[in-house]
């Protein structure tokens, strides 16, 4: 087995590498292999808009239910357990979202700082590699109406 071209000048290139292992997780890799929750989308989908959260409101340490609360509102997932025949319960959301996106993905990168009880990630903030690998930018409306 031999490296290719690429592989060498990534292994050479830190943030190179790195982007190619955060791209391949966030886009390739499906979070939800390794967890026993039904719902394959929650976290992965739309995974941008916590790094969008997390850049605005991640200087200190919040719940991760404060997350879990805008992010299952923004995308439409089950966020109240009041209707016994939806599929998904508001809990199993709020677990595999935050499992998903804090303790099995943004923390293994590095991106966010924890606090913990038991097993169970209760707080996060984004670390200070977060804001030197990671740019939040508005959309440029080029077309002013």
């Amino acid at each position: 087995m031999s490296l290719t071209k690429k592989g060498i000048e990534a292994i050479n290139n830190n943030f190179k590498l790195f982007n190619s292992f955060f791209e391949i997780f966030t886009k390739d890799f499906n979070w939800a292999y390794y967890d026993g929750y039904d719902n394959d989308e929650i976290g992965q989908l739309g995974f941008g808009f916590t790094l969008i959260l997390l850049n605005k409101y991640g200087n200190t340490f919040r719940p991760v239910e404060f997350y879990a609360e805008k992010y299952l509102k923004a995308f439409n997932f089950p966020d109240d357990n009041n209707d016994d025949d939806d599929e998904y319960s508001a809990n199993d959301s709020l677990n595999s979202y935050t499992l998903r996106s804090f303790d099995r993905s943004l923390n293994y990168f590095g991106l966010i700082d924890v606090k913990k009880t038991n097993y169970n990630v209760t707080h996060v903030k984004k670390s200070k590699l977060f804001d030197k690998l990671i740019k939040i930018q508005p959309h440029n409306n080029m077309h002013k109406v």
